[in-house]
């Protein structure tokens, strides 16, 4: 009698899976300076699974692929009450490039309308004020995020205080992971060293850019 009470439990949670079909639309465009439609790109969409005592409720993980046009139109009637996670996951197309578009509400019909594949800064520029000496012999770490990740330079002392450092200039940087809610991207920056580590993150908004740059200070 218990194993068939745990059997109805868990078919019934399942059963509240399915309900009415919801739909993800939008277009996915390369970026803002250049909105040729990504064609044939996959992508994921993710819902991680909702558990509860006895039961639990299936999330998503499943792709699709943009249309000719960089259509995308995901139709779907189970999942769960947890939001999605959009990810493009084609590792032909744009090598290197892991675009993410987090978070979208579930159970609900969503227009995202234009979407783009990266934000490009054509110059961004780091720069390092010195407000404390970096000794000879110790180092410190600039890294800022970017579509592969992050990047990375590592300068050594002695650097005096008072010196502004511009620590590198790199071209046609790129942004790929979206806040769908804040409409904004985070480009993530910070100092580190052994046991130092000061964040420096900026938001930015859509559009693609010709100049920035960054001041960290230390």
């Amino acid at each position: 009698m218990i194993i068939v009470l745990i059997a109805a439990i868990l078919f019934s949670s399942c059963r509240k899976n399915i309900g009415r079909t919801y739909t993800i639309q939008g277009r996915l465009v390369e970026s803002s300076s250049n909105p040729i439609p990504v064609s044939n790109y996959r992508i994921a969409f993710y819902q991680a699974t909702d558990r509860a005592l006895l039961s639990s409720s299936l999330g998503l993980d499943t792709n699709g692929i943009t249309g000719n046009d960089g259509k995308i139109k995901f139709l779907y009637n189970w999942g769960n009450g947890n939001d999605i996670f959009i990810q493009g996951t084609d590792t032909t197309k744009y090598k290197g490039l892991h675009p993410e578009w987090n978070t979208v509400p579930a159970r609900t019909d969503i227009d995202l309308k234009t979407l783009y594949l990266f934000k490009k800064i054509d110059t961004f520029v780091r720069k390092v004020q010195f407000n404390t000496t970096l000794n000879a012999g110790e180092t410190l770490e600039v890294i800022t995020s970017d579509s592969s990740g992050a990047s990375y330079k590592t300068l050594s002392g002695p650097i005096a205080s008072g010196t502004l450092f511009t620590v590198d200039t790199i071209l046609n940087c790129k942004l790929s992971i979206f806040d769908i809610l804040t409409q904004q991207y985070i480009l993530e920056a910070s100092l580190k060293r052994t046991s130092y580590q000061q964040n420096f993150n900026v938001t930015l908004t859509q559009g693609d850019e010709p100049y920035r740059e960054i001041l960290m200070t230390y």
